[in-house]
């Protein structure tokens, strides 16, 4: 429950910094810090709530979809003891990238390359899939490649 809440509210979040004006600075700034720190705070929520005794993977999402491309596949994410520490500290850097970049003069694009690799990250870190594991961390090289070149 927590983890798919964490997935929709950062493409909540996307899908609000895109329609919002770029002259207006402060309400991107304020839906920025906001809601990184709301996915901060459900990070550490799921690093307080694991059970670390156990070998099983926690929080586990299933989102069925079927017959794409003649298969009967499902999206299956979930965390694990090692992905876990990696979702907080995703997060954490996230929120401190968004609090760091606030004078920015292209504010609305780095929000939203930020926001979709954070999207991305937690994708990665948390799918049990290979395939979807590694179409997640490729196409994190495409929000990358912008930041990098900005």
């Amino acid at each position: 429950m927590i983890l798919e809440f964490i997935i929709v509210f950062l493409l909540f979040t996307l899908f609000t910094l895109f329609f919002t004006s770029q002259r207006n600075i402060n309400s991107l700034q304020k839906i920025s810090l906001i809601s990184s720190s709301i996915v901060f705070i459900l990070s550490f929520t799921i690093l307080i709530k694991f059970d670390f005794n156990t070998s099983y993977f926690q929080f586990i999402v299933q989102l069925p979809i079927y017959n794409i491309f003649f298969f009967n596949t499902r999206f299956v994410f979930g965390v694990d003891g090692l992905s876990s520490f990696f979702l907080f500290l995703s997060s954490f850097l996230s929120f401190l990238c968004i609090v760091f970049v606030q004078k920015e003069k292209n504010l609305k694009f780095y929000l939203i390359t930020l926001f979709v690799t954070q999207v991305l990250l937690v994708l990665v870190f948390t799918t049990l899939d290979l395939f979807l594991f590694y179409v997640f961390f490729e196409a994190i090289l495409i929000p990358m490649s912008f930041l990098i070149g900005l």
